[in-house]
Formats: structure tokens, C-alpha cells, sequence
């Protein structure tokens, strides 16, 4: 019988945790600390940018708005001049899914870069969604003042 009752409050200590976890108070807002927008069709995007050590940092935020979920999330970054001249690009993965609703972080940093007035920041989203039944590979981009973060509509697309 005192096996029992030790499997039992083991069981207990063990399971305590897991409890305890969905009762927690939910992260605020993530777009509320990020002071750039992007309202996309399906994804929303919000960023900064700091200069460190390594170059400019750009922190993104992302909700997923209208998918069942979004996986294999890839963002690129491109720092460009004003004349379209490619200055520094990398990217990031967002780990896991993203399901319908919920936000996700990363951070890209472009190596050996700085921003400038007059630069733009290129954002590209590339991942597989789910919305219903259906299954995509889409890939979506827009573009800002590096400094300002005012999206830059591009002339063909008027």
C-alpha cells in the first residue's frame, strides 16, 4: 500500500507543473512593444530595428491572421539604397507552426550594416499554410523606409 500512495504523490509532484502552466497569465501583445506595422492579407508584421555590434538587428513579430496554420516560416530581410542597391540580406526561420491566431519572433540581424535615410528595408515571406483542406507554398513581400518604416509602394503595383 505505501507503494501506491509513493506512485501517487510522485505521480502528483510530477503532474503539479503541468497544471500550474495553463493558468499563467498570457504574454501581452507582441506588436505592442514593436513600432512598425504591416497589415498583410494573411499575415501581420510588426519590427524594429537596432544597431548593435554585429550590424542592424531587425526583430520581428508575426500573427498569423487567416490560415489553420503556417509552417517552414522563412523571413528575409534586405537592407536596399534608395537606388535598389543590395547592401546586406539574411534570414531566419521561425521555429514550429504557427497556428491561426497566434504570434511568433524572430530576429534577423544584417551583418556589417547600417541604415541611412533614404534606405529600405525588404521584407520577404516565404511558407507553406494550411486553410481548410488546402495546402499552399506562398511567398509575399513589402518594402519600407529603413528609418521611418512608411511602406514604399512599388510603381507596378498601382
Amino acid at each position: 500500500m505505501s507503494r501506491l500512495v509513493t506512485l501517487l504523490i510522485l505521480a502528483a509532484l510530477f503532474l503539479a507543473p503541468l497544471g500550474c502552466a495553463s493558468v499563467q497569465a498570457q504574454k501581452a501583445e507582441p506588436f505592442a512593444e514593436l513600432p512598425f506595422r504591416h497589415d498583410g492579407y494573411d499575415l501581420k508584421s510588426a519590427w524594429k530595428t537596432s544597431p548593435t555590434e554585429e550590424g542592424l538587428a531587425v526583430e520581428v513579430a508575426l500573427k498569423n491572421d487567416r490560415y489553420v496554420s503556417v509552417d517552414e516560416l522563412e523571413v528575409i530581410v534586405s537592407l536596399l539604397t534608395k537606388g535598389d542597391e543590395v547592401l546586406a540580406r539574411e534570414s531566419a526561420l521561425l521555429p514550429g507552426t504557427l497556428r491561426n491566431g497566434e504570434y511568433g519572433n524572430l530576429v534577423v540581424v544584417l551583418r556589417k550594416a547600417s541604415a541611412s535615410p533614404g534606405d529600405k528595408l525588404n521584407f520577404r515571406l516565404k511558407y507553406s499554410a494550411i486553410d481548410g483542406s488546402t495546402g499552399y507554398k506562398w511567398m509575399s513581400d513589402f518594402t519600407v523606409d529603413a528609418v521611418t518604416g512608411v511602406q514604399i509602394i512599388d510603381k507596378k503595383e498601382r
